[in-house]
Formats: C-alpha cells, structure tokens, sequence
C-alpha cells in the first residue's frame, strides 16, 4: 500500500504532465499562427491562396474551404472525420491547417457531435451565432468540452474578424433551431483591392433587402435545391413538400434565377466573377436541371463572362482561385 507522502509525489508528477502537455499544445498553435506550419505533420504551406472549395453540399453534408491568404476557414463541418480530412486533402489543405470553423445553423447537415470532436483534437476554434448555443449545449456534451477548452467564439449580428478575414453574418429564413446564418467574406485581394464572397444556403426566401448587400460579389454562392415539378412529383409526405417549399424551407430553382437576376443587374456592369450553386436534393433536382433552368437563362440574358459552378454531394466541387497563389513568406 502506497504511503500518503508517495500519492502526493504521483499526484505532484501527473499534475506536472498535464501542464507540459498543455504549454505544448499552446506551442504547436502559437507555431501554426506564426508560421502556417501544420502542427500535425509540420508541414508548411508553401503557398498562400485565395480560392473557395465548395468540398461537398447537400442533405448528406456540407462543408466549404476558403482560403484567403493566410487564413483557412472551414465554412460547415457536416461529415465525418474521415470525408472532411479526404476532402480537404484534395483541395490540399489538412484539419491542422484551418484557422476556425464557422457554423451556419444547427442542423447536422452543417454540423454534427463529430464537428466537436475535430475542434478539440485539433484546437480549431468555433465561430457560431450566440443564440445556437443553448441548443448546442443541450445536444453535444463535447460542446462543453470545447466551451472549457476556449474553443468558442460568439458572434451576433455584428461583424467580426477571423484572421485578416472580415466576416458579416446574415440572417436567413429556415426551419432550424435557434438562428440561420448567411455570411460575406471580405479579404485583402490583389493590387491593393478587396475580394467579397458572399453565401447563402438553406434559406426559404431570398429576401429582397439583401439583393444590394450581395450585388458586387466576386464570388455568390448560393442555394438551389429543388425543381418544382420534381418536388411535386416525388414520393415524399406532402408534409415534407409543403415544408421544402414553404418560406423557411429551401429554394427551387425559380427562385434562386430570381435571386440572382436581382442581385446581378445590368449584365454590362455586372461585377461578380463567379456563381456557384448549392445544396442540391437528390431526389428533387438534377445538375442538369440546375445548368438549364439557372446557368443557361444567364447566358441567355447577356451575363456571358460569368463562370457557372455547381456543387457535388460526393466529392469536392474544382477550386476557384481568386488571385494568383504566392510563395509563403
């Protein structure tokens, strides 16, 4: 039988571990902030982008990359483990290289209890809306883990900084718990300019005070989930249909067209580079319909240098890069 003055030496030795163990961990991050070294593999970036890598998007899972300059977000986290780190390798990125994760609402689509877990195993903070946090409280017991880990940031409807990344939530209408967030990116572009990038997903209606804040995006993503006829036709609970189609449910086709035409305007002045469409349902939507009821009616109403993207459910969508890649300092 141990004697008292020995438990207080093991007990003195595993106090004296765990604080190692935690200046270490405070070391590797403050080495990943100073260098864009991956703490994991300690591999270093050899270059800086500027680009969006829709890796996946969908009813099965959603996840985005943006890499602007130095700082990595991961816009969602709902995968597993395994499809986010085999995703994120094809864009040629890691989970040891991300800056932050930003949440757009509650449903596990966007984020799930394996979200938590790749935050606290790779010290990857939390940015997410302040009223989701009683859900998430209530749902993940490791959400309280990355509460006491501090790896939580709140934000409101206020802008907010995530690296040299200047993030505007939005408020969207959807039949989740607590608040739907859309969000514009602004970072630093070349020749001293600014880049935008704003998103939109899950969203019953696109609503029409928000067709100037998104005109002059270099970069629009945003939701087209179902066509209408396909939605009618399908086998689902007319519950179900009524709940896709109502205004905080997702929208058709029509209407992100009519999203899109108010937001771009004058085909001559138009501004924004890019469109990538999102969250398309696989049982009520085709890339076909989606190219010919949206990017063909583009082309058609004169926006003919505008770049038309759709998203995959099961693999990443082709990186768009904004700006030339630049060697890491």
């Amino acid at each position: 039988m141990r004697r008292p003055d020995e438990f207080r030496k093991l007990a003195d030795r595993v106090r004296a571990e765990k604080e190692k163990h935690g200046c270490r961990q405070a070391r590797e991050r403050g080495n990943k902030e100073a260098t864009g070294k991956n703490a994991q593999t300690g591999r270093k970036r050899q270059v800086t982008r500027t680009a969006i890598t829709v890796l996946g998007s969908g009813s099965k899972g959603n996840a985005t990359l943006l890499e602007l300059g130095d700082t990595r977000i991961l816009l969602d986290a709902g995968f597993s483990m395994r499809q986010i780190r085999r995703r994120l390798e094809a864009a040629d990125c890691s989970l040891g290289m991300l800056d932050a994760v930003c949440c757009t609402h509650t449903h596990t689509d966007h984020i799930r209890d394996i979200s938590f877990r790749i935050l606290l195993r790779h010290n990857i903070p939390l940015h997410f809306h302040k009223g989701n946090e009683r859900f998430f409280s209530r749902r993940y017991p490791l959400f309280r883990q990355a509460r006491e880990a501090g790896l939580l940031e709140r934000f409101s409807d206020e802008p907010f900084m995530i690296g040299g990344v200047r993030v505007q939530p939005l408020l969207f209408p959807h039949d989740s718990t607590g608040v739907n967030n859309g969000f514009q990116f602004y970072a630093p572009g070349p020749g001293g300019g600014e880049i935008k990038i704003s998103f939109a997903t899950d969203l019953g209606v696109f609503p029409d005070e928000y067709h100037a804040r998104f005109a002059g995006s270099d970069v629009i993503v945003l939701e087209s989930n179902h066509d209408l006829q396909m939605l009618a036709e399908s086998d689902r609970h007319e519950d179900l249909k009524a709940r896709i189609s109502s205004c905080e449910g997702h929208l058709s086709n029509e209407q992100a067209l009519e999203a899109l035409l108010a937001i771009l305007g004058d085909p001559k002045e138009c501004a924004t580079k890019y469109v990538v469409m999102v969250h398309l349902s696989e049982e009520c939507n085709t890339p076909e319909l989606v190219k010919s009821s949206i990017g063909d009616k583009l082309s058609e109403r004169g926006y003919e240098n505008l770049e038309f993207h759709i998203a995959k459910q099961h693999e990443p969508t082709e990186s768009i890069e904004l700006a030339a890649p630049l060697a890491a300092r």
